[in-house]
């Protein structure tokens, strides 16, 4: 007998911004930091789940010579705090090198506020932000590169999830919960 996943019912939502919106903005993206830094190798670190699917467009969009590095941030619950433990690939050797975070959100910055100081530990010659979405403005966060600002919802699609689902969509849209 196979696994069968389990699959929430049809879900309604509006769609914030379209396939063509956010191919639009990733090549303007891209060709802003190509203009940033002419023909220099850059090390993209992709911060994972959430940032792959933006993360892959971004460097295709990128004319430059792109090497790719994939990070996995988790959150672990504590008693009374949230810990936040990064898995950093063992070969990625960012010193003197031109690094580029590429994070699908900005929201409460918890992740960046400790990717940032561990990534700028390894000595890049520069270490730069670029965000799809920014929720909100986080103290000491300020995306270099920004796709578009989001409002205070649950997005899906396009590498945003709901409990692993709707990544895949290729837009992004305002998540509505089924009526009952």
């Amino acid at each position: 007998m196979k696994d069968e996943i389990k699959r929430r019912p049809m879900m309604t939502h509006s769609i914030l911004y379209s396939a063509s919106d956010i191919q639009k903005r990733v090549a303007q993206l891209g060709r802003q930091i190509a203009a940033d830094y002419p023909g220099a190798v850059l090390d993209l670190v992709i911060i994972l789940k959430g940032a792959a699917f933006f993360g892959a467009d971004l460097a295709r969009a990128i004319p430059n010579e792109c090497r790719l590095h994939f990070l996995r941030a988790k959150s672990y619950q504590g008693d009374q705090s949230q810990e936040l433990s990064l898995e950093l690939s063992k070969d990625m050797e960012l010193k003197g090198r031109q690094v580029i975070i590429v994070e699908d959100m900005v929201d409460t910055g918890n992740t960046l506020k400790v990717l940032i100081p561990t990534l700028e530990q390894e000595e890049p010659e520069s270490l730069k932000l670029c965000t799809l979405l920014q929720k909100h403005a986080v103290e000491g966060i300020q995306p270099d590169y920004l796709g578009f600002e989001a409002p205070d919802h649950w997005l899906i699609g396009y590498g945003f999830d709901l409990d692993q689902q709707y990544r895949n969509l290729p837009h992004i849209a305002i998540y509505k919960p089924p009526e009952s």
